[in-house]
């Protein structure tokens, strides 16, 4: 309550002067004043407490968003491998970032409601140069797709191109959440099970892409940006339902017969818990909730990009063999020839049954 009141007092008290004195009121300027109070509470009064909440769990998910990716990229360095990263992951969230942003900055929305997306955008680009130069792959064809990204990005955000065109890449993008999400939801359900999957980055990612819906339909409106939230918010929901329902219920093994208390023992320790998770790691989570394949495991991705592959190569290769000329029953288009003419009438002539003329296509 404090800070806001102190927020509320450094940005309401100048406003309010400023409108009092071009309303020609004349206002005490006396550090004890009791008009200070009266036109606090007219700020707080103008203020909705819903936008307020908003700007301030936007900051919140801002601040989580400054270490996003730097756990990962120092990971990577520091063991000069990407092994267990998904190289597909990377670039995948690298684009669709670039293609939020553009999206965003196009439509005018307010900054805190995806100032993350412009942290976290540099950052993918470092983990995916680090990530190629660990696995020895780093040359002048990744340099030229991260100059290609970013080019793309800056023109769509910058108005070069079509808004609609942008429009387009973001309706694309949004498709990007149920390819990754549901594959790994599907594979839960079959073995009954969350399997690797970290519950502590999963939570965290609800918690921030909760922030995230709730700011945007504050602060946003704007119908494709609020389903697309909606959607990926449901996916999270999904994967968090599914830890409470495959969760462990087996009853703990019963104590043998005879066996002694474990209060009788005091010189028996317990078992130290291992903290999988750190602070910093909890903090990246919930500023990164938009890299949604942070909760797919890699397997998972890498299979599910080899499927859409492979049906999206044996579908063009039916449409090329459907358009192929080869392919098609011989239809002649063109004019016989004078001889063959002839050759058709005389037959025609010799034939008891009446013969259908000839028909030019």
């Amino acid at each position: 309550r404090r800070a806001a009141l102190l927020v509320a007092l450094a940005v309401g008290v100048p406003a309010a002067a400023r409108n009092a004195t071009m309303a020609g009121d004349d206002l005490p300027v006396a550090a004890g004043s009791v008009m200070v109070p009266a036109m606090l509470a007219w700020r707080i009064e103008g203020v909705s407490p819903e936008l307020l909440l908003s700007k301030a769990l936007s900051l919140a998910v801002i601040a989580g968003s400054c270490l996003g990716k730097f756990p990962q990229i120092h990971a990577v360095w520091r063991a000069r491998s990407a092994e267990g990263i998904s190289r597909i992951s990377i670039w995948t969230e690298f684009v669709s970032m670039g293609v939020q942003f553009a999206y965003n900055a196009v439509r005018g929305t307010p900054l805190t409601t995806y100032a993350e997306i412009v942290v976290l955008f540099p950052q993918l680009l470092l983990l995916a140069l680090v990530a190629a130069w660990a696995d020895g792959y780093l040359g002048a064809r990744v340099l030229l797709a991260c100059l290609l990204i970013c080019s793309g990005a800056a023109v769509m955000a910058l108005g070069i191109v079509s808004p609609t065109i942008t429009t387009a890449a973001y309706a694309a993008n949004a498709t990007f959440g149920l390819v990754a999400v549901i594959p790994q939801v599907v594979i839960n359900r079959r073995n009954k099970s969350t399997g690797q999957l970290s519950f502590v980055v999963t939570a965290m990612t609800f918690g921030g892409i909760s922030t995230r819906l709730f700011t945007t339909f504050v602060e946003v409106d704007d119908l494709p940006l609020q389903i697309t939230m909606m959607v990926n918010w449901s996916l999270v929901a999904v994967l968090m339902c599914q830890f409470y329902l495959y969760r462990d219920t087996r009853p703990l093994p019963a104590r043998p017969p005879g066996s002694v208390s474990p209060v009788s023992e005091p010189e028996k320790q317990l078992p130290v818990l291992k903290k999988t998770t750190s602070m910093v790691q909890v903090l990246a989570a919930i500023g990164s909730s938009r890299c949604l394949s942070e909760m797919v495991d890699k397997n998972v991705v890498d299979e599910t990009y080899a499927v859409i592959k492979s049906k999206s190569s044996q579908s063009l290769s039916q449409i090329a063999g459907s358009m192929s000329f080869g392919a098609l029953p011989y239809v002649s288009n063109s004019v016989p020839e004078l001889a063959a003419f002839n050759g058709f009438q005389a037959i025609g002539a010799r034939s008891p049954s009446p013969s259908r003329g000839l028909r030019r296509n």
